[in-house]
């Protein structure tokens, strides 16, 4: 008797978990883009955002988040695009809003290139963050973690190689020095005729 009850408990339980899944919300499929850098004219990096998304797809790029390590400067963006950043640890680039026909959006399978800005740091791979938006379902908002070289920290300080000059001096100071140093370890030196002239 206790396992016919069991069994429909277990028949039961099986049957809520179904109904459970089958009223969750379906997972978004992931956003496909791509973020690439032109470093050809170092120290500008100059970054493209690419719509990896198939034909027919609605969803636009409107956002692209580059986390940074070392400090930029001269940050632009495309047209219909503008940003925010602290110079420092991120830039946020974004379409302008309120722009009618979200005109700087990046459609499906194309690209936008133009997000640029000047710094001298050395480059590493970081998590940045791309956003798309739906055009006609409501303006749902879909985002993605792409891989993209960043500036991660400060460029080396170069020290430079002292001098020939710098080294002639540093021997000539030692050398100098040295004799001072005997000649106070001596005492005074007799200075005059040999007949017993003044010292």
């Amino acid at each position: 008797m206790e396992t016919i009850s069991s069994l429909r408990s277990c028949r039961l339980l099986g049957l809520l978990a179904a109904c459970v899944l089958a009223c969750l919300p379906a997972r978004a499929q992931d956003l496909q883009a791509a973020v690439t850098v032109d470093l050809s004219a170092r120290p500008v990096w100059h970054y493209i955002l690419t719509s990896l998304e198939p034909p027919g797809s609605d969803r636009h790029l409107f956002s692209f988040i580059l986390p940074l390590g070392a400090r930029v400067r001269s940050i632009e963006a495309p047209d219909f695009w503008s940003f925010e950043s602290d110079g420092r640890t991120f830039i946020r680039w974004h379409t302008v809003a309120g722009a009618p026909g979200w005109p700087g959006d990046v459609a499906p399978g194309t690209s936008l290139a133009g997000f640029r800005f000047v710094c001298d740091g050395v480059d590493g791979v970081v998590d940045s963050l791309v956003r798309a938006r739906s055009h006609t379902a409501g303006g749902e908002v879909v985002e993605s973690v792409i891989s993209a070289f960043a500036p991660v920290g400060p460029a080396p300080v170069a020290v430079p190689e002292p001098g020939a000059g710098v080294l002639a001096a540093c021997a000539l100071a030692a050398a100098l020095a040295w004799r001072l140093t005997a000649r106070r370890r001596r005492g005074p030196t007799r200075r005059g005729s040999r007949d017993g002239g003044r010292w």
